[in-house]
């Protein structure tokens, strides 16, 4: 499947317009500098047909201060909306890869992997139940909260044996109720972070977790661990 992606290898229904075909081989091609843009796309004329550029236009009550309780209603909430950490998008190689039967990340990283320092899981939950989620939890280990883009960054306030320890969270959108949530350690005591891990964060996220990504890897490399150690 990864080789077929790169070279652009697929087939299309026998009912699709040359035109079509000719777009979505541009759209497909594996090279980015050369993949066409969306702008260019809009001015095909396969995509231009029946489409409607023009904006909806809409109608909003101005009061004597200018705007409504609604408009201010409105653009508070859409404020607050901009400032809550927006889901990472996956494309098709990220989704591919957390399937274990495909798993590329040997092809992009050293084939040893440190999984203490990171976990995963997937939950069916929406990303604004996950986000308050995270801070409710962040707030009853009084750990510091930064919001950094998509990334959710966790930092206690005390130094511990190499510095003060501080998670990162970030979370990966499949669709509107699937997600993947990703947290791993940036700084700190690596034994320090696998016990605030298993003994407040993992118990306290039961609510919103749907299943922990790599449960099995983690406990294979355990037992092969306590093999070799016998």
């Amino acid at each position: 499947m990864y080789r077929k992606i790169g070279r652009a290898d697929y087939e299309c229904p026998k009912w699709f317009s040359n035109e079509a075909r000719r777009l979505l081989s541009k759209i497909l091609n594996p090279n980015p500098s050369k993949r066409i843009f969306i702008s260019n796309i809009m001015q095909n004329p396969w995509f231009s047909k029946g489409f409607n550029s023009k904006p909806i236009a809409t109608i909003t009550e101005v009061g004597s201060q200018g705007f409504s309780d609604v408009d201010q209603t409105t653009e508070l909430a859409k404020q607050q909306e901009l400032a809550r950490p927006r889901p990472t998008y996956l494309n098709a190689f990220d989704i591919i890869s957390l399937s274990g039967g495909f798993d590329l990340s040997g092809l992009f990283m050293g084939q040893e992997q440190d999984v203490k320092k990171e976990v995963k899981f997937t939950s069916v939950q929406s990303a604004s139940s996950i986000v308050s989620k995270l801070e409710n939890i962040a707030h009853h280990l009084k750990l510091k909260v930064k919001k950094d883009g998509g990334l959710l960054k966790f930092e206690k306030s005390d130094n511990g044996r190499k510095g003060a320890l501080a998670i990162e969270a970030e979370i990966f959108e499949f669709t509107s109720s699937f997600h993947l949530v990703e947290m791993k350690k940036s700084k700190g005591d690596t034994l320090e972070f696998r016990k605030v891990l298993e003994d407040d964060i993992r118990p306290a996220l039961k609510d919103v977790v749907w299943a922990w990504h790599g449960e099995q890897k983690q406990e294979q490399e355990q037992k092969q661990h306590m093999h070799y150690s016998s």
